[in-house]
């Protein structure tokens, strides 16, 4: 499955069921953050979009690695467990304080 998207800063932004992700390369001289970025500045907005991106993207992975080790997921990113834990099962005696 591939998705196409276009930031509203102009950035190309390519997701595939891999994850793979293409951005405008642009240099980053400093950490952005919420708080620093210069929201009149489209070339640093353009950076911090590109930088939220990553990290985001990198998580993804991460979490899908972990979750292949531990043979949650296969190859294709596919759920391979669908039991619930004995205390979501519907004749649960289980209270959850609600």
């Amino acid at each position: 499955m591939d998705h196409q998207f276009k930031s509203r800063w102009g950035n190309q932004i390519s997701c595939k069921m891999g994850v793979a992700v293409t951005f405008r390369s642009m240099a980053i001289a400093k950490r952005l953050t919420i708080d620093n970025v210069n929201l009149d500045n489209e070339g640093e907005m353009d950076a911090f979009v590109d930088q939220v991106l990553t990290a985001g993207i990198e998580r993804v992975r991460a979490e899908g690695d972990e979750l292949r080790r531990r043979s949650l997921l296969d190859g294709q990113g596919n759920l391979l467990l669908n039991e619930l834990p004995a205390d979501m099962l519907e004749d649960s005696e289980r209270d959850f304080g609600g």
